[in-house]
């Protein structure tokens, strides 16, 4: 199980949705605006954060919830990749470039 350190120290309550979510914008050395990600591998054991059977929550509460520290020391988006899927692609797409080279 991974730890997520969260991104912010205080009651995430108290920072609006649109301060959480401008928090999560950087500019790279090119000058180009994006979004910082963190990836984690997906499970078949993750469970939907939303339920008929549970509370439902907002979807601000869903967000602050899913803000972390990436490795860059940076607010991030938590993101799960099926990891298998994804190196599946990166192999396709590697013998493709170098078949077209």
């Amino acid at each position: 199980m991974s730890v997520y350190e969260k991104c912010f120290p205080c009651n995430a309550s108290e920072i609006t949705i649109e301060e959480i979510i401008k928090s999560l914008f950087v500019i790279d050395s090119d000058g180009n605006i994006g979004v910082e990600v963190k990836l984690n591998p997906c499970s078949s054991r993750n469970d939907p954060a939303t339920a008929c059977d549970l509370k439902d929550p907002s979807v601000e509460d869903l967000v602050r919830a899913s803000v972390v520290i990436d490795e860059c020391d940076k607010c991030a988006l938590k993101l799960f990749v099926d990891m298998d899927a994804m190196k599946d692609w990166i192999c396709t797409f590697i013998q493709t470039e170098c078949i077209q080279l």
